[in-house]
């Protein structure tokens, strides 16, 4: 369970890097930051080596350069991990790097969804329908394509604020769910 003040907290820093580092950012970087985040969510306590209290600054910047190029993520972060480390809130770093990732998509206007098919879509179809979505959603469109045979013919859009279908299957579901509140009454 995400603790909503852990979010809240980085969110916060994730504004004041944004806003000093910013124009830095990269949409590879992005990438980078969402694989790191998930790689430290499942090393669990990988934050305490930052929490020995007889560990001096340098030693911790030392560590902080070590874990950024394990991590691979890009080295302008360096300031972002010596702060938590300075604040002993290094448990906060995949948060923040996901708060980053999620703030500079909405300052870019960028909108990250799925899209699911059946058939696979043509490069022209797949330009169409992207084209679509940036005029119904006045965004940048960063799409994940994949085939998804449950819909029998027809397409599916999904992200954190959208969900469109237009398939076979859906069709059977609204009708099946005619039937079934048919049966209700």
């Amino acid at each position: 369970m995400i603790d909503e003040s852990c979010i809240i907290l980085a969110r916060r820093y994730a504004r004041a890097f944004l806003a000093i580092f910013g124009q830095r950012v990269t949409i590879e970087d992005c990438n980078y930051m969402r694989q790191a985040a998930h790689q430290l969510a499942l090393r669990g306590q990988w934050y305490m080596f930052f929490d020995f209290s007889r560990s001096t600054t340098e030693e911790q910047q030392a560590m902080g350069a070590l874990l950024l190029t394990r991590l691979q993520v890009p080295d302008y972060l360096r300031p972002l991990v010596a702060l938590l480390a300075a604040h002993r809130r290094m448990q906060l770093l995949p948060d923040v790097f996901n708060q980053i990732v999620e703030q500079y998509f909405m300052q870019q206007a960028i909108l990250e969804c799925s899209i699911s098919s059946c058939p696979v879509l043509d490069s022209q179809q797949q330009q169409k329908l992207l084209t679509f979505l940036e005029k119904k959603s006045d965004k940048k469109i960063r799409a994940v394509s994949k085939v998804d045979k449950r819909l029998i013919a027809g397409i599916r859009v999904q992200s954190a604020t959208i969900l469109w279908e237009y398939s076979i299957m859906k069709k059977l579901r609204d009708a099946q769910q005619v039937v079934l509140n048919g049966n209700d009454q």
